[in-house]
């Protein structure tokens, strides 16, 4: 059985109304958990620690499970960085609110680039279809990369 993308939202949107917040950063923690290890196993089929190359997978393959399209940047000052997916996972509301994807976009972005992440802000532009994340970079606790 394949658990389709919107079906998977449905379940976090029925265990968020169960357990309110704690449901939320259940779901967050379960898709960092879940973006760490996708990019684990780029790196592992990949043979190359190129950050470029492993977040050009990653992107492609977001992009082909219908997950949206990845970009980001870092702010000069190495303090910020800032994510961008355009067409993301939205409810059936049309809102992209999802904890777990949320989550797991952090986990990538964690294992691809060697640093810790905390969300500092996260903003959906409907009219755009782009969900926004800012994090705050902490470059000294740097997870393990793999294979290191």
């Amino acid at each position: 059985m394949i658990l389709r993308v919107e079906d998977r939202i449905q379940v976090e949107e029925d265990l968020a109304g169960w357990m309110g917040t704690a449901g939320e950063s259940i779901m967050f923690r379960e898709g960092e958990t879940y973006g760490a290890s996708i990019c684990q196993r780029y790196f592992e089929l990949l043979h190359s620690s190129d950050q470029v190359l492993l977040f050009q997978n990653i992107r492609d393959g977001c992009k082909g499970e219908g997950w949206g399209i990845l970009d980001y940047r870092i702010s000069d000052d190495r303090i910020s960085l800032f994510l961008e997916v355009r067409y993301p996972v939205t409810n059936s509301k049309g809102e992209a609110t999802s904890r777990f994807f949320q989550g797991m976009l952090c986990g990538i972005l964690e294992v691809v680039l060697n640093v810790k992440l905390a969300v500092l802000e996260s903003v959906f532009d409907k009219r755009a279809g782009a969900l926004k994340i800012k994090y705050k970079v902490d470059w000294q606790k740097a997870p393990p990369r793999p294979n290191q």
